[in-house]
């Protein structure tokens, strides 16, 4: 028998310009037998006026260990994040 777990979250913020290069915890306990998280977000612009490289998100997930793994994210649609 399997038991189909699934825990939801709900973060909203809104980053600008001045948010660039900077780092916002959130912190959530993750139920033991988690194998996988998915992160749903939207941002844009895709790219920012005048570049010519895409504006991206950095996820990391740290436990008491620490870093756990670091994604960079260029999808504005969220990704998933496997073997947590």
């Amino acid at each position: 028998m399997t038991t189909d777990l699934k825990t939801q979250f709900h973060y909203s913020g809104e980053l600008t310009k001045h948010d660039s290069k900077t780092y916002h915890p959130y912190t959530f306990e993750v139920p033991t037998g988690t194998t996988n998280i998915h992160v749903d977000f939207k941002f844009e612009p895709f790219y920012a006026t005048g570049r010519i490289h895409r504006n991206q998100i950095d996820l990391s997930f740290n436990d008491p260990d620490g870093i756990r793994g670091v994604w960079n994210i260029v999808k504005p649609e969220g990704a998933d994040i496997n073997d947590v």
